[in-house]
């Protein structure tokens, strides 16, 4: 009898479990593992990194509750302000040339022309190469005594910049790579929505006398506005988040003249373990990229509506 009553109550839990979590129960199963997947490696670090940035924790000795001062000293960092100028210039002027030679291929490479498909696979092809083998083919393209660019220079009679040995240069030339890596990616994004304008709206141009640039002004660009807004928050936050191109090509060198946000990050955290500062920089980091995200969310729904409109 005992048994029995066991083998009955086992055969109720399911469903009370049911009944506890309602018609959607098996639903609520199935995607359990990933909210607990989302809770261990995403919820649980952010909150830990929360905790870590009111604290003097190094990897070694002992650490105290220090509340704000990490956030503090953030602003009387040299190191820290080089790097926040940087990292604001290097996205910047990666995402500004990007977005409009982007939009400007992706407008050439709707037309029907020979070896089309060619083109934009040529375009596309830094996109999906790994940064780091890209990074260290432009080391070479960049190399002062024997690389690519050097040589073509030297046969013009041009001068032969050190590029990223020189704190004047190493800059530009990581921006001439960024550029050239978020190019393909922009211009495939504005291929899918330019392919999404009805062509009756430009032979309405046409018929009212528009000429193709006034046309490429006047229609274009504003039925692309909603791509672009994405385009731009999404630049704008990998290029704050910027760090194997800078490891690889200069580890924020020549004179901290190419540190960036992530790379200081790197830096106290894993060099210098100066862990609870580096969490109040991750921190910092954190607020900007979640800003920008929250703006997304607010104005991109607002394009969308222009466009409809």
């Amino acid at each position: 009898m005992a048994i029995a009553a066991k083998r009955a109550r086992r055969g109720a839990e399911p469903g009370r479990l049911r009944r506890w979590l309602g018609p959607d129960a098996s639903g609520y199963l199935l995607i359990a593992p990933a909210y607990v997947t989302y809770v261990i490696f995403i919820l649980a670090p952010v909150f830990a990194v929360g905790v870590l940035s009111l604290t003097s924790y190094r990897l070694v000795g002992t650490w105290e509750w220090i509340g704000l001062d990490n956030f503090t000293s953030m602003w009387n960092d040299h190191n820290y302000i080089s790097a926040l100028k940087n990292t604001a210039v290097y996205a910047f002027f990666t995402l500004m040339p990007s977005l409009s030679l982007g939009l400007v291929l992706a407008a050439v490479l709707t037309r029907q022309i020979r070896g089309l498909s060619f083109f934009r696979q040529s375009y596309y092809l830094p996109n999906v190469v790994s940064t780091v083998a890209a990074a260290v083919t432009w080391l070479w393209i960049f190399d002062p005594g024997n690389g690519f660019l050097n040589r073509i220079l030297g046969a013009v009679g041009l001068p032969r910049p050190d590029w990223l040995y020189d704190p004047n240069t190493a800059l530009p030339a990581l921006i001439v790579v960024g550029v050239w890596k978020m190019l393909g990616y922009n211009m495939v994004i504005y291929l899918a929505a330019l392919q999404g304008i009805p062509r009756e709206i430009y032979e309405a141009a046409r018929v009212d006398g528009a000429k193709e640039r006034e046309a490429f002004w006047h229609i274009t660009i504003p039925l692309v506005q909603p791509t672009t807004f994405f385009l731009l928050i999404m630049g704008f936050i990998n290029g704050f988040q910027v760090f194997d191109q800078i490891y690889v090509m200069t580890s924020g060198g020549p004179a901290n003249a190419t540190t960036t946000l992530v790379h200081q990050i790197y830096l106290n955290a894993f060099f210098f373990h100066h862990l609870g500062y580096a969490s109040a920089e991750s921190v910092f980091l954190m607020i900007v990229v979640a800003f920008v995200t929250l703006a997304n969310f607010r104005y991109g729904q607002q394009g969308k509506l222009m466009e409809v409109s």
